[in-house]
């Protein structure tokens, strides 16, 4: 935020120059306090409010006057610290009105007061009542920043809860949680003679009605059963696809049925008169080989079929059981062929 070079801060600057025998200061001091507001100023020209800030405050160390309370007030705005923004401009517009002759207070009182309506208006307040007497070492926090009670009873804060706390040494004594709206002032009465506790209340413009304690009922809803139901079912794509598997088992025992019978084929045909080749033994054993091969296929086949057969004809099976229905098909060589088997539950 930049702020414009008006009459106002022509006053300001004149104020700040005045000589060294009206503020009582000797001439080292007035010459770095006007140093100082000379970089604050060109400082909030260029935007750089943080600075600017600094420099003003270190003026203020030196004397503090309304009208550069004024000006640290503003750069505090600009920085978005709105409290202090607010509490500057308030003990600005004290002083300026306790020395409405001095130069430039009436000046810097205007300027104070329109911060006030602007940045004041944005805040609450709380206004601490604490006993007559207090621990000594009493440290007071409201919304987390410790409060000087030499300061006043009457603490600005941002709208919301605002929690206040008393602590001595390392016992809370008091803790407690307010709303407070925008504009607002809320009263908190600082107890220290009661165990500390933590307590939220609301400001409101009527009395509450006394609490009732309500005693929790909890329902707990039934939960659901699931119930098997029976519902009929066809045989489904089950048993085409068994039937389909013995089809293609009985096409491959063809298969090796052919295979033999060419193995066996050039068995005879590689043995002459009273004599075989090694050749003969290899396609003697090959012929063995597809033999078993065949039977098993067609034991397969055969078994697929008829376990397919069976199942269309005992048709479907109801929900609750179809899940448990299980077919099983097994064929075992042997020395002397296979052994084929058929199992299963519906």
């Amino acid at each position: 935020m930049t702020y414009p070079r008006t009459p106002l801060f022509a006053t300001l600057f004149a104020t700040f120059a005045v000589t060294s025998s009206a503020w009582a200061q000797t001439p080292p001091d007035a010459t770095a306090r006007r140093q100082l507001v000379e970089r604050a100023i060109s400082a909030r020209d260029a935007n750089q409010h943080a600075q600017a800030l600094d420099l003003f405050q270190q003026a203020g160390q030196i004397q503090m006057r309304p009208g550069l309370r004024m000006s640290i007030a503003q750069e505090q705005q600009a920085l978005g610290n709105a409290i202090e923004a607010c509490e500057g401009a308030t003990a600005c517009v004290t002083e300026a009105q306790a020395d409405l002759t001095g130069a430039g207070n009436a000046t810097a009182l205007q300027g104070c007061a329109a911060l006030v309506a602007t940045t004041c208006a944005t805040l609450g307040h709380v206004r601490l009542r604490l006993p007559a007497t207090v621990p000594e070492g009493l440290r007071l926090t409201v919304q987390g920043r410790v409060v000087d009670r030499s300061a006043g009873d009457v603490i600005t804060v941002l709208p919301g809860m605002v929690a206040v706390t008393a602590v001595a040494g390392r016992q809370v004594l008091f803790e407690e949680s307010v709303a407070v709206q925008r504009g607002e002032t809320h009263d908190v009465t600082v107890r220290l003679d009661a165990p500390p506790t933590v307590a939220v209340t609301v400001a409101a413009t009527v009395a509450a009605p006394p609490r009732q304690q309500v005693r929790a009922i909890v329902v707990t809803p039934p939960v659901p059963v699931p119930v098997p139901v029976r519902a009929a079912q066809g045989p489904g794509i089950g048993p085409w696809l068994v039937l389909g598997g013995g089809a293609v088992a009985l096409g491959l025992s063809a298969v090796f049925l052919g295979m033999r019978e060419s193995a066996k084929s050039s068995r005879d045909a590689a043995c002459g008169v009273g004599y075989c080749t090694q050749a003969a033994a290899d396609f003697q054993a090959t012929a063995e080989t597809d033999n078993v091969g065949m039977y098993v296929a067609l034991g397969i086949g055969a078994a697929a079929a008829t376990a397919g057969v069976v199942w269309l004809a005992t048709g479907g099976s109801s929900a609750e059981t179809a899940g448990r229905t299980a077919l099983s098909v097994g064929a075992m060589p042997t020395r002397g062929g296979v052994v084929f088997g058929v199992g299963g539950s519906l």
